[in-house]
């Protein structure tokens, strides 16, 4: 646990952090259709969404791949697992035949977090606060919370 973590609890009050989401570029297009074929659980409606959605069980994610080669990575816990879960979809897809010709690069992270003030408040932040508390935030992602 961040000892700023440790601080804020110590005081009562503390951030859980909801959600982060990743973004990630495999620089080069991916056919999704070949992907539904080796990987029979993911969704692909391309007269829906554009995107396949793609389940990972650990970490507990959902990604969503364009054909663009754009990743988005949702449902993380920090952003480690967030880079963990965006390698791990590359390195099944790499694993079942699929041609990935570089790494993934993630480029952009979002988090959704609550402050919570212990005794019952329990209240989304806000960009004010968000902005006061973010190297609390930032700080939720140190190993000892797990991956």
């Amino acid at each position: 646990m961040s000892p700023l973590l440790k601080e804020a609890r110590g005081s009562r009050r503390f951030i859980n952090i909801d959600n982060v989401a990743a973004t990630a570029a495999l620089h080069q297009n991916i056919d999704l259709n070949s992907i539904v074929r080796i990987f029979p659980g993911v969704e692909y409606r391309p007269e829906q969404f554009p995107g396949l959605v793609y389940h990972l069980r650990k970490p507990k994610t959902t990604s969503l791949l364009f054909g663009s080669g754009k990743m988005v990575c949702t449902g993380a816990k920090w952003e480690r697992q967030a880079r963990k879960a965006v390698t791990k979809v590359v390195e099944e897809l790499k694993r079942n035949g699929v041609v990935i010709l570089s790494k993934p690069e993630t480029q952009d992270f979002v988090g959704r977090a609550t402050f919570i003030v212990l005794g019952g408040m329990r209240q989304p932040l806000t960009p004010r606060l968000n902005r006061t508390l973010r190297g609390l935030v930032i700080h939720s992602s140190s190993p000892s919370q797990g991956a």
